[in-house]
């Protein structure tokens, strides 16, 4: 999706027990749950895959618990090698919103007071559409499915 970028906000909806209810994040899964972070070091882990999402210990809590839906009318993915490449959007043919699948942490940094909502983006295997331009792609939530 967005290898490589720092934490972005943006809006998510999220459940919790039979609530649905709106909110904001920062784009980049708790610090909290990868302690390599720290005062600026380490990869900055924005996707979560969804063949090891359940098991990994950094997203695991965070998907059994805490799953969301990132409302989109577009996304980014890059192709070509380091230094020569091409982004490109991708959307839906109709232009309409869509929605990916997310996970949801909070963290308060140490001494401070205030919580903070991050988020990583669930991804899997490019489909045949997505395949030429990059090997993963962001899971796309269909409508029927919003209320699951």
């Amino acid at each position: 999706m967005c290898g490589g970028t720092t934490a972005r906000p943006a809006n998510a909806f999220w459940s919790f027990a039979s609530t649905r209810k709106a909110g904001s994040g920062r784009w980049i899964i708790s610090p909290e749950a990868h302690p390599q972070l720290g005062e600026g070091g380490g990869r900055k882990p924005i996707n979560a895959k969804a063949e090891t999402i359940a098991s990994l210990p950094s997203f695991r809590n965070a998907y059994k618990k805490r799953r969301c839906l990132l409302p989109i009318d577009n996304f980014f993915e890059w192709k070509g090698t380091k230094g020569s490449k091409q982004p490109y959007a991708v959307g839906m043919k109709t232009g309409e919103p869509f929605a990916l699948a997310a996970i949801l942490e909070n963290w308060k940094r140490p001494g401070g007071e205030d919580w903070l909502r991050t988020f990583a983006v669930i991804t899997t295997n490019a489909n045949e559409l997505m395949s030429g331009i990059h090997d993963r792609m962001p899971v796309i939530i269909p409508p029927i499915a919003y209320n699951r």
